[in-house]
């Protein structure tokens, strides 16, 4: 037999999936970069929306927090372009280097 309040929590979890997203954002930037939502939003105001890379304002998504993985020191926001190519350049300065020098040649 289902726990009527379990049954009622997963309606309202149905009924309201923003707030559930907000909740796990705020989760997220707490857990993974000490931030609180004061603090990301100060942070976002600070970059006049934009990100800290190519400077492009996100009109729909929000910025993703970048980190230092080894240090966890946050170094600013990111669009999702910007924080996959660092990643998938391993946050190696010598590579985005390496990137540019390479594209600058051809």
């Amino acid at each position: 037999m289902a726990r009527p309040y379990l049954v009622s929590y997963k309606a309202w979890r149905v009924a309201h999936p923003e707030k559930i997203k907000q909740y796990n954002r705020r989760a997220k930037w707490k857990r993974e970069f000490g931030l609180t939502e004061e603090q990301y939003w100060e942070l976002f105001a600070k970059q006049d929306g934009a990100c800290a890379l190519c400077r492009k304002k996100q009109a729909h998504k929000l910025l993703a927090v970048d980190h230092h993985h080894e240090t966890k020191r946050n170094r600013g926001l990111l669009c999702d372009s910007c924080n996959r190519g660092i990643g998938l350049l391993q946050d190696n300065p010598g590579l985005l280097r390496a990137a540019a020098e390479y594209l600058e040649k051809t």
